[in-house]
């Protein structure tokens, strides 16, 4: 009974009121939040460079900080492109 009263005044109240549930919150995450975080990862591969793996596992592993985020941003950005190999 107290569960079915917290469920109504929940979703009566107006959504800006609400409090963002799990939902919204993986919706946030997934679709802002982790492009956002590799983003030096997805401009590596976007323009082929030479060193797009090393800027993967840099950024998968230490771009949380903002320091590795910023220099594999800078890696993405700088270097030139892998060359193709052609038979």
């Amino acid at each position: 009974m107290l569960v079915g009263y917290a469920l109504d005044l929940l979703f009566s109240m107006p959504l800006a009121m609400r409090p963002p549930g799990p939902i919204e919150v993986s919706i946030i995450i997934v679709f802002f939040i982790l492009p956002l975080h590799f983003l030096p990862t997805i401009i590596a591969f976007s323009k082929n460079t030479e060193n797009k793996n090393t800027i993967f596992l840099l950024n998968l592993f230490l771009g949380w900080t903002f320091v590795f985020w910023v220099i594999t941003l800078v890696m993405a950005l700088s270097h030139k492109k892998a060359e193709t190999q052609s038979e």
